[in-house]
């Protein structure tokens, strides 16, 4: 390896609710029960006051709540993210526009085959 070769440990940490590390995983092949035990516990645990939930259940407002902010490790509070909110609106857009493009293309080929 050279110089300017970059190494580093390959690690999954899992933090619960109140940003406390629960367990910190490492290797290139994880087993499914060495991540979900522990993440399963970290939801368990009971989240600080004001904090968004990070289990579901929550009904959908709790859920869209739990997608749309994201927390500002500045200020220790949670911002309305605008980055979901484009990304969705540009997905249904695309989809739209994909649709719309495949229901015109097949009216458009049914009326030149009731011509012919």
């Amino acid at each position: 390896m050279g110089d300017d070769d970059f190494q580093h440990l390959n690690m999954v940490t899992i933090i619960d609710t109140e940003g406390r590390i629960i367990r910190q995983v490492f290797g290139i092949v994880y087993k499914p029960e060495d991540i979900i035990g522990p993440v399963r516990e970290s939801l368990s645990s009971p989240g600080p006051s004001g904090a968004l939930p990070l289990r579901s259940g929550g009904g959908l407002l709790e859920t869209l709540k739990y997608l749309c902010y994201t927390y500002d490790e500045t200020t220790g509070t949670y911002k309305f993210d605008y980055n979901f909110i484009g990304s969705v609106l540009m997905g249904l857009f695309m989809w739209l526009l994909v649709g719309g493009g495949a229901i015109l293309y097949i009216k458009r080929a049914k009326r030149a085959r009731r011509l012919e």
